[in-house]
């Protein structure tokens, strides 16, 4: 979720509590503040019966106090006085209604009275529910007006943000250009900046500081690798040597071929995980498979495998042609050399939606997250250096490919999902 959207949800959460807190409080605060006047109301009626009947000497009409009504029952002694909440049918209306009647004990004479003051409550309730919903309607459209301020507010603060990250989501190490940051008044946003201007000049200063002793170090390894397989191929020539001498030269030519190919594959690995392969072009994926497999059609037929195809032909994409080249040479070569001596498989298939080589073989020794990693190997074979699916899997996630392997049918399955 973007920070601007939970930002806005956060203080519509807020704004919704809020507003339910305050209508009901200001419901409850305005409904007391009307009984109240309720309540006042009906004892200044009391005082004036009571006036009125000190001053005349007689119970008053019912016209004189307006739109309330009082009535009077005379009773065997003086009562206390009473006020309680009742319901009264109204015949006009059909329904019942709420009423506050005041009842209170009155002398005339030698004669006792109640008197019995009513005040409808209806009025003041319909009032109380006109005031809430005036409340309500007014804080929806403040918090929605808000809201909505709020969220222009917000996408027009943020911009540099983002501005920022997408800049950053197109930075290359390899870029010898320093990123152009958006201006902006925002302090955070400066001292953003101008951290990750620091930080992306020390990774790029460091790039080139690793590129550079990485190519000089295989530079520097290469030459007296060769110097020394050199000397030892003009040693194996000598005919006053031993059979146990020449197979001791033997092997250090073998380590030396190792080792010299050991060097070239790292360093094909840093140069493909620091993104120096940026050249590519459009190659047509059938024809490289194609001329790939005539070249390896010799030791296909020595080992006595068979080969069966499916490639589908115009397939064409953006690549480099020499990683692709290194991504085939490295499933094809393990599809053969790991192969059964005999009624070995290999099946081909190339569709759009992307590459299978699978080949029958026993079942890997670690699981293929684990081969995936650096020199890890899926079978005791002295001549594998288990960096080929390494390799495969640097190379499809620099291009965005999925990579997956399975084991079914005693047959080892290596997709490659464009």
């Amino acid at each position: 979720m973007k920070l601007i959207y939970r930002a806005s949800r956060i203080f519509l959460l807020s704004s919704f509590l809020a507003a339910v807190v305050g209508g009901l409080f200001s419901y409850f605060i305005l409904k007391s503040i009307m009984n109240n006047e309720a309540n006042e109301h009906l004892f200044i009626l009391k005082e004036n019966v009571t006036n009125y009947v000190e001053r005349y000497d007689h119970l008053p009409q019912n016209d004189i106090f307006f739109s309330d009504s009082c009535w009077f029952t005379p009773t065997k002694h003086l009562s206390i006085s009473q006020l309680r909440d009742t319901l009264i049918y109204d015949e006009l209306e059909d329904e019942m209604f709420d009423y506050r009647v005041l009842s209170f004990g009155i002398q005339v004479d030698s004669s006792f009275y109640s008197a019995h003051i009513q005040k409808p409550l209806y009025e003041t309730e319909d009032l109380s529910e006109a005031l809430l919903i005036s409340f309500i309607i007014i804080i929806i459209l403040m918090v929605g007006s808000l809201l909505l301020v709020n969220y222009k507010y917000s996408i027009k603060l943020w911009k540099p943000f983002y501005t920022t990250l997408n800049k950053l989501s197109d930075f290359k190490v390899t870029n010898r250009e320093p990123i152009s940051y958006p201006d902006t008044d925002i302090h955070e946003f400066k001292e953003l900046h101008q951290r990750l201007e620091t930080l992306t000049k020390t990774v790029q200063r460091d790039y080139l500081s690793l590129k550079s002793f990485t190519e000089n170090a295989s530079h520097e390894m290469q030459t007296p690798l060769a110097i020394i397989s050199t000397n030892l191929e003009l040693l194996i020539q000598d005919d006053n040597l031993t059979s146990v001498q020449m197979e001791q030269i033997a092997e250090l030519m073998e380590s030396i071929s190792k080792l010299s190919k050991l060097n070239q594959t790292l360093l094909l690995l840093t140069k493909i995980e620091n993104r120096q392969f940026s050249e590519t072009k459009l190659i047509s994926l059938s024809k490289v498979i194609s001329k790939k497999l005539f070249s390896l059609k010799p030791w296909i037929e020595q080992k006595g495998i068979s080969l069966e195809q499916s490639i589908q032909s115009s397939i064409l994409l953006e690549l480099n042609p020499y990683l692709f080249d290194v991504l085939l040479n490295n499933l094809l070569s393990n599809a053969i050399k790991y192969n059964l001596n005999i009624d070995g498989i290999i099946k081909i298939k190339l569709s759009t939606t992307g590459l299978t080589v699978s080949n029958t073989g026993k079942r890997l020794s670690n699981d293929i997250k684990v081969l995936k990693q650096r020199f890890q190997k899926g079978n005791e074979s002295q001549h594998s250096m288990g960096l080929g699916l390494s390799l495969v899997d640097e190379i499809c996630q620099t291009y965005g490919f999925t990579f997956k392997y399975e084991y079914q049918n005693c047959c080892h399955l290596f997709r490659i999902i464009f």
